[in-house]
């Protein structure tokens, strides 16, 4: 679904579209009063997350050289679970 979804509106506006989910995503979980509109809105945060992820890893792999790769995208990973 990502990838249709990055073909569809691009790489830029999916991961903007994403990020703008996911700070709604964290006010209505910090105000929410119980599970009923938390739930849903953590799903929604979950697929920006795996959206946003799934992108930046998807155009690092498409742009870096062969040579440094492997080693980019390590470093990638480990930023991305810092976070």
């Amino acid at each position: 679904m990502v990838g249709r979804l990055r073909e569809t509106i691009g790489a830029n506006a999916l991961v903007n579209g994403s990020m703008v989910v996911y700070g709604m995503s964290v006010v209505v979980v910090g105000t929410g009063q119980g599970p009923g509109p938390v739930l849903p809105t953590l799903m929604a945060a979950g697929a920006a997350w795996i959206g946003v992820q799934s992108t930046l890893n998807a155009i690092a792999q498409a742009l870096l050289p062969a040579w440094t790769r492997a080693c980019a995208l390590a470093y990638l990973q480990l930023v991305s679970r810092v976070w």
